[in-house]
Order: C-alpha cells, then sequence, then structure tokens
C-alpha cells in the first residue's frame, strides 16, 4: 500500500486542485487540515500522521489496486459518504463537488450534538469552558475507556468527556 505521502504527491501532479500544499496534510474532498500530530518536519512524516485515511477510488473487492492512483486521501468524515463505485469519474466528480470549507458545516453540527448532551445531562456549558484543557480531555478519555465507531467518538461520549475533563480541571 503507497504511504499517504505518495498518494498526495501523485495527486499534487494529477488533479493538482485537490492538493494545494504538499507541506500540509488536507482531505481532498473538504480541505480539512488537521495540525500535524507530530513534531517530525519532513513532509512525508506530516502526511503520514495526518489522520487522513486512504480511500480506494475503486474499492479492492470490485477490481480496484493498490496503486497510488487508486486511492485519495480523506478525513474520516468524507471518507464515510465517499461513493463507492466501479467508475473512478464518480469519485473525482464527487471530491471536485465537495464544498471546500474544511468541514466546518459538519463539525459545527457535531459540536452541537455534543452540546446537546451535555445539556440533557445537567452540565453547565458557562462552567465547563472555563475549565477545558486539550491535555486533560485526551487524558479522561483514555481513562473512560471512549471507543470509537467506525471511526468517529460519538457525541454522547464527547460530552461524557468533556464535563469529566471539566470535573478534574474544576477540582485543581
Amino acid at each position: 500500500m503507497p504511504s499517504r505521502y505518495l498518494i498526495a504527491k501523485f495527486w499534487s501532479v494529477h488533479r493538482p486542485g485537490w492538493v494545494c500544499d504538499l507541506g500540509e496534510p488536507s482531505c481532498f474532498a473538504c480541505g480539512f487540515f488537521s495540525e500535524s500530530r507530530t513534531t517530525r518536519t519532513r513532509r512525508e512524516n506530516q502526511w503520514e500522521d495526518s489522520g487522513l485515511e486512504r480511500a480506494h477510488v475503486i474499492a479492492k473487492s470490485e477490481g480496484g489496486s493498490n496503486e497510488a492512483g487508486n486511492f485519495v486521501l480523506l478525513c474520516s468524515e468524507c471518507h464515510i459518504s465517499a461513493p463507492m463505485t466501479r467508475i473512478p469519474e464518480i469519485m473525482y466528480s464527487w471530491i471536485d463537488a465537495h464544498p471546500k470549507d474544511g468541514g466546518f458545516d459538519r463539525r459545527f453540527a457535531r459540536a452541537n450534538e455534543v452540546v446537546v448532551e451535555i445539556q440533557k445531562r445537567g452540565g453547565d456549558l458557562d462552567e465547563i469552558v472555563k475549565h477545558i484543557d486539550p491535555d486533560i480531555i485526551h487524558k479522561v478519555a483514555k481513562a473512560l475507556g471512549v471507543g470509537v465507531h467506525a471511526g468517529h467518538v460519538s457525541a454522547s461520549s464527547m460530552a461524557a468527556v468533556v464535563m469529566a475533563a471539566a470535573a478534574a480541571r474544576s477540582e485543581k
């Protein structure tokens, strides 16, 4: 299977609009750019550490290959909604037509789901926001054993983590 960097490099030549900058890994469809999860500076490593998923243009089960040109790089949300077809042009046109908003609308809706879950549990949003600390959130998620379903953490799990992290922070 080709590296994410080789896939990005392939498409930077064949569909330059999909890869704006080889130094900033982003979803080919929505443009979501996740700050690299690494301190490594080589482009190759940034793509590998980006969290972007390799999505077959033509699925292996449909006769697709594992060549770089048969993969695109998508965030998990775009990967789930991407077409599965034997006709590459369907995937290409879906990517071309996809809003390049960094997935903002979907992510905003997801954040709203988390807010609703927090409110259902009687959480005080103003108080919680004062105490949010990303390091604590990661530790709490690990301690709670929050699971991933199809590449996603549910809004209810996220709400539980945020509330527990805020409580842990306020106890300090």
